[in-house]
C-alpha cells in the first residue's frame, strides 16, 4: 500500500467539526479534506485560534492527517466568477485569503477551489485571475492551489497555462461521466500524475449520473465503473491521496446503518484494490 493514503472528505459525513474527525478515525482513514465551516456566512470560522486547536487536537489524538481544506462554500456562492472591482469578486479574494492564512496557521499544505459552468468568456477570464489570485497568494504562504472543475481535458491544459502551469488538479473518479464529458479511467491519462494533485473517490446509483441528484454507492458497488479507475490510478503510478466524497449520511446507501462501519467498507475497498 506504499505510495497511497485513504482520506475522506469532511462533509460526507453527518456531523462537522472534531468528532467528524474522530469518525473518519474510527473508520480506518488516515486523512481528511475540510470543508472551510460556512466560510463568510459563518464569519470564517477556521480563521479562529479555537476552532483551528480544536481540530488540530482531534487531527493528533485520531491520527488524521489534513489533506486539504475546500472552499465548499465558495464554490457555492460563485463569486469567482466575477471581476475583482466588484462585492463578488472581492468576497471571493476575502476568502481565498483567509483561508490561505487558515491553512498557513494549522499546516495543511493545500487549499482546493472548485468552479463549474463558467463557458461564458467573461466568467472563463474572472475565474481565471481569481485563480491567479489564489496562486500567488498560496505561493507565499507555502500552500498548494488546485482545482476541481467541469472543463474537458483539453479546456484543463488551456486553464493551466493561462495560471502559469502551477495549478493542479483534483480529480473526480464519478464527475466526468456526470458532466458528461468521458469515461475518468480514460481522461485521467490525458491529464498525467504531474498535473493530478489527488482524486476524489465515490461511486453512486443509476440515477446519481444525473447532475444535481444525489444517489451515492459504496466504492465499487454502483455503475460508474470504480474499479476501473482504480486500475488506471495504479495503472498510472500515482502516488498520493485517494479522498473517499462517498455521502454517508444518504437513503442510497444508508438504511439506518452505523455511518462509521459504512465508511470502513470503503477503507476496505481501497486497501484491496491498491494493495501491493
Amino acid at each position: 500500500m506504499a505510495g497511497y493514503q485513504f482520506g475522506v472528505v469532511e462533509w460526507a459525513l453527518p456531523i462537522l467539526g472534531p468528532y467528524g474527525v474522530r469518525m473518519a478515525g474510527e473508520a480506518g482513514f488516515s486523512g481528511m479534506q475540510l470543508g472551510d465551516g460556512g466560510g463568510s456566512k459563518k464569519i470564517f470560522p477556521f480563521s479562529h485560534k479555537r476552532i483551528q486547536d480544536a481540530y488540530l487536537e482531534a487531527g493528533a489524538q485520531y491520527d488524521i492527517a489534513f489533506q486539504a481544506m475546500h472552499l465548499y462554500t465558495l464554490f457555492r456562492q460563485k463569486t469567482m466568477l466575477y471581476p475583482s472591482n466588484t462585492p463578488e469578486g472581492d468576497h471571493a479574494r476575502l476568502s481565498i485569503d483567509k483561508a490561505v492564512g487558515a491553512c498557513k496557521d494549522m499546516g495543511i499544505p493545500a487549499i482546493m477551489l472548485t468552479a463549474t459552468r463558467y463557458r461564458e468568456p467573461e466568467a472563463y477570464q474572472n475565474v481565471v485571475a481569481s485563480l491567479r489570485y489564489a496562486l500567488d497568494r498560496g505561493k507565499e504562504a507555502g500552500v498548494r492551489i488546485c482545482m476541481e472543475t467541469d472543463l474537458s481535458m483539453e479546456e484543463i491544459h488551456r486553464l493551466r497555462e493561462q495560471t502559469g502551469g502551477e495549478l493542479t488538479i483534483c480529480f473526480d473518479t464519478m464527475n466526468p461521466l456526470v458532466y458528461g464529458i468521458g469515461n475518468p479511467w480514460e481522461l485521467m491519462k490525458q491529464l498525467g500524475t504531474d498535473v493530478i494533485d489527488h482524486f476524489h473517490v465515490k461511486d453512486c446509483c443509476q440515477e446519481g449520473l444525473v447532475w444535481g441528484v444525489m444517489a451515492p454507492a459504496l466504492l465499487g458497488q454502483g455503475v460508474s465503473g470504480f474499479e476501473k479507475s482504480a486500475w488506471s490510478i495504479w495503472e498510472m503510478g500515482f502516488e498520493g491521496w485517494l479522498i473517499s466524497e462517498v455521502y454517508y449520511d444518504v437513503a442510497s446507501i444508508n438504511k439506518d446503518e452505523d455511518y462509521v462501519q459504512l465508511a470502513a467498507k470503503d477503507v476496505d475497498t481501497l486497501h484491496r484494490l491498491f494493495a501491493n
